[in-house]
């Protein structure tokens, strides 16, 4: 007999070795909360597709509340990453990933984004939070839909002659410095006016610090997730929307769909097909970067005398 926890950890381990720090914790965490509880001590051979599927049907909160859509098909993407890994090393096991699925009474957790007049109010220079320390963070999440992660992880020399920027490492919750999240968002995005003008606030607000950070704390270490929250979750309440941080990517995104093509909404935000450094940099070179400035300028003109 081989308990499924004692495979397991062979996934696990392997899996480290070949994922970001951040993708690893997640699937970490969705392992020892929502599987393992239900199905560790199991033998592995024993288990088949309706079990595996019994785990992803009773997933639930520890308070018994049901689980939003999008946590319940990580944890079905979990397990069907175990048994790819089970099947690629010869352990024979009775089920398919081919078969399980995402029960479909589940609800969507609604991503709730700043309406115009909020957006109006995180840019006035006279609000009450015009002086936050973070405050060019959160205008310049809203004008790149930079996950904020990618944002805290930008570094002086990621800056392309005050236009653009390279996104190459992102900073996870315990402020370690990781990989971007997938390979799709290592990239070069070009800066509309607007953007450029935060970014020109913010170099000028650390001037005198000694860091090589462009959004660090205020000693010029990394900022932590935690705290830039914090910072963010007093502005929310000022401009009386309940938007978490994450939100102004996702208000970036409502912008600009539809506005920009496809290709470049999708490289901007880091979710374009794979490309390789040099197909990358040719893109920042051969005008599309020009042309998406322009136009995301006059995109952001019609909300913002900015």
């Amino acid at each position: 007999m081989i308990s499924v926890e004692t495979e397991w950890k062979e996934f696990l381990k392997n899996l480290e070795s070949k994922t970001s720090k951040a993708h690893f914790k997640n699937v970490c965490g969705y392992s020892r909360n929502y599987i393992l509880p239900f199905c560790g001590d199991r033998d592995l051979y024993s288990m088949k597709i309706a079990d595996w599927q019994r785990i992803i049907n009773s997933a639930r909160k520890h308070d018994g509340s049901p689980l939003s859509k999008k946590t319940v098909t990580h944890i079905k993407e979990t397990i069907s990453s175990f048994l790819i890994f089970c099947d690629a090393n010869d352990i024979p096991i009775k089920t398919s990933t081919r078969l399980l699925y995402v029960p479909r009474n589940l609800y969507s957790s609604e991503r709730i984004i700043l309406q115009p007049d909020e957006i109006v109010l995180l840019f006035a220079s006279n609000s009450s939070f015009a002086h936050d320390w973070y405050i060019n963070l959160f205008r310049f999440l809203l004008l790149t839909g930079l996950r904020p992660s990618e944002a805290l992880g930008l570094q002086r020399n990621d800056i392309h002659k005050g236009i653009a920027l390279s996104i190459n490492r992102g900073v996870i919750r315990s402020r370690a410095i990781s990989s971007t999240k997938n390979k799709n968002a290592k990239r070069v995005i070009g800066l509309s006016e607007q953007a450029q003008k935060v970014l020109k606030s913010q170099l000028s607000q650390i001037s005198e610090l000694d860091t090589i950070w462009i959004f660090p704390n205020l000693e010029g270490g990394i900022s932590s997730q935690s705290t830039v929250s914090k910072h963010w979750r007093r502005i929310a309440q000022e401009l009386g929307t309940e938007a978490v941080m994450y939100g102004l990517r996702h208000t970036y995104a409502s912008i600009m769909k539809d506005r920009i093509s496809e290709y470049m909404f999708k490289l901007v935000l880091g979710h374009s097909a794979n490309m390789s450094s040099y197909k990358i940099y040719a893109h920042f070179l051969n005008g599309d970067t020009e042309r998406y400035i322009s136009t995301a300028s006059n995109i952001f003109r019609e909300f913002l005398d900015f």
